[in-house]
């Protein structure tokens, strides 16, 4: 069944070689973020955090965003599939998925290891991903506030 299930999404298992995967967040569509500031954050990430991870990056559906020219070389999925098919679908699977939301990637950890890259749970470890980064944790404004707040900033974490 579950062979059947990947096959509806994917013609072939995805060949890699990465060692991480990079789960987008849609944040511009989410009116959290302009989309130049979303290009700025994913440069960030590439320049900091992720400088010299060996990536593949699985976008959002809804995600508009080319990653390939943001990360140049890095193999960006094509197919939509729920992220939940990722322990499946690969040859050489990574072994860890950085991503936004863990809430998304709970029932992933079994199969991963889950990099939280900051949310709108901010007791999270965050710290420096490019130099400029950071975001208050729990200083009395709203999460969301903080959340765009931070993602102007680059908010991510500590590898």
């Amino acid at each position: 069944q579950r062979n059947a299930l990947i096959r509806f999404f994917l013609r072939h298992r995805i060949r890699t070689d990465a060692e991480a995967i990079l789960l987008t967040q849609q944040f511009a569509g989410l009116g959290l973020l302009r989309r130049e500031e979303q290009i700025r954050l994913y440069e960030n990430l590439r320049d900091g955090v992720l400088r010299g991870v060996r990536l593949i990056i699985k976008k959002h559906p809804d995600d508009p965003l080319s990653y390939a020219s943001v990360f140049p070389g890095v193999t960006v999925i094509k197919e939509i599939f729920p992220a939940e098919l990722l322990p499946f679908v690969f040859r050489n699977k990574p072994e860890i998925v950085y991503t936004w939301d863990s809430t998304g990637c709970e029932n992933l950890r079994k199969h991963f290891q889950i990099r939280k890259l900051g949310g709108e749970t901010h007791a999270e470890k965050i710290g420096a991903a490019g130099g400029e980064f950071g975001l208050s944790a729990f200083d009395g404004r709203s999460s969301q506030t903080k959340f765009s707040d931070g993602l102007r900033n680059g908010a991510g974490f500590d590898r």
